[in-house]
């Protein structure tokens, strides 16, 4: 992305961004006063407008950090010794809250006050200031070898924004669900999509979510009427990726046997077990789009849960599944996410389901561990912008 800093040819005796002193002059910034920090290479110099374009290499999330260090490194002032700004140079560029800027290269600066430009003179220790620039520069992502799913969150744009059209298939928890508690004790169930974990998932990655899920929803539910009664069998909203989280109101409120992996292949019956009809929408999706990902969502780990035998066995039928189907991958909440003790209850639930921040928190686990799928595996992933084109790209 180029963009414009101006940089016109005059001369400022003094900056609020440094104490000037002849020979013991030091570069100082102040934290405080930034709004952004860029690693960037400057490009073509614009006649008439006394103005650089630019193209960004690194935005700079951690400015306090990465500012304090930049203050730290040895540098003198030279005028002898030092540069002028210039095409291709590798610089930061600083912008302060009043549009003031720093263009700061290792031997040469400009710097930007009240619309007056200036050059620096300052001469930065090499082998420091290139650590600071190597150390926030933009790299390749790289898994290292004993990484675990969860063991960060990811920042800003994550892998998940590779598909541009996700379906969330699922239950209450799929669905945003706040529950209510009247005086007499009545219990009201609210689904409210916007606060569901896709939708935040959507937001934040820029891409378009759909809730094909509703409080109470069991997987033979879904097949049986649901998704046919609200046309989400309808071509026109083929996705790139579904991800199922259904279960908990399959096993735990119906009582419905799981089934083995005998049972996916099984024709459907109205006894059939629920790991029949849960592959019975895999199928149906791979009707509608054929080469989309689909990401299987275990229950979380609720510590010792009177049903665990339900938890294991439901965790190995989505493995199962993941194993027959090809494109398919299991997000283990249960081994790799956290522990729904009281502690996180308390945290994050209202009644028996999730307030705001954990729904904010489960879009985070999710949108984090998708991340993790695809850097993991990378081929597997780049084909996912031709999935629900006409272009012919196997």
């Amino acid at each position: 992305m180029k963009k414009i800093i101006c940089v016109a040819l005059l001369f400022a005796l003094v900056f609020s961004c440094c104490s000037c002193g002849g020979e013991d002059k030091q570069y100082v910034c102040n934290a405080d006063d930034v709004a952004k920090v860029q690693i960037v290479v400057l490009d073509n110099f614009i006649q008439g407008k006394y103005s650089y374009e630019y193209t960004v290499k690194s935005n700079i999330d951690e400015i306090e950090k990465f500012v304090s260090r930049l203050n730290s490194i040895t540098h003198t002032s030279d005028e002898d010794k030092a540069k002028k700004i210039e095409k291709d140079n590798e610089v930061i560029r600083i912008e302060y809250n009043n549009g003031d800027f720093d263009l700061i290269n290792r031997e040469a600066q400009r710097f930007h006050r009240d619309g007056v430009n200036t050059d620096g003179d300052y001469i930065f220790d090499k082998e420091q200031f290139e650590l600071l620039i190597s150390d926030y520069s933009a790299k390749v992502e790289e898994v290292k070898a004993d990484e675990k799913p969860l063991d960060s969150f990811v920042g800003e744009y994550s892998n998940t924004s590779i598909f541009r059209r996700i379906a969330f298939i699922g239950d209450s928890l799929s669905s945003g669900e706040f529950e209510t508690v009247a005086a007499n004790g009545s219990r009201g169930y609210h689904d409210m999509y916007e606060y569901s974990w896709g939708q935040y998932i959507a937001r934040k990655n820029g891409l378009t979510a759909y809730n094909f899920s509703k409080g109470g929803m069991t997987a033979k539910w879904y097949i049986n009427s649901f998704a046919n009664e609200k046309g989400f069998w309808d071509e026109d909203k083929a996705c790139q990726a579904y991800v199922i989280a259904l279960g908990v109101n399959d096993l735990l409120g119906q009582n419905m046997p799981i089934g083995t992996k005998d049972d996916i292949t099984a024709e459907i019956t109205d006894s059939s077990p629920f790991i029949s009809y849960y592959a019975e929408i895999i199928r149906r999706y791979k009707e509608i789009s054929p080469d989309a990902k689909f990401f299987f969502v275990t229950f979380p780990n609720e510590g010792n849960h009177p049903n665990i035998d339900k938890f294991e066995g439901m965790i190995d039928a989505l493995y199962a599944l993941a194993e027959h189907f090809d494109n398919s991958y299991v997000i283990d909440l249960y081994k790799y996410g956290p522990v729904y003790d009281d502690a996180f209850k308390a945290k994050y639930f209202l009644h028996g389901h999730m307030n705001p921040m954990g729904y904010i928190y489960t879009a985070k686990l999710v949108d984090s561990y998708i991340d993790y799928i695809v850097r993991t595996n990378p081929d597997d992933f780049k084909h996912v912008g031709f999935i629900g084109t006409d272009i012919q790209y196997k």
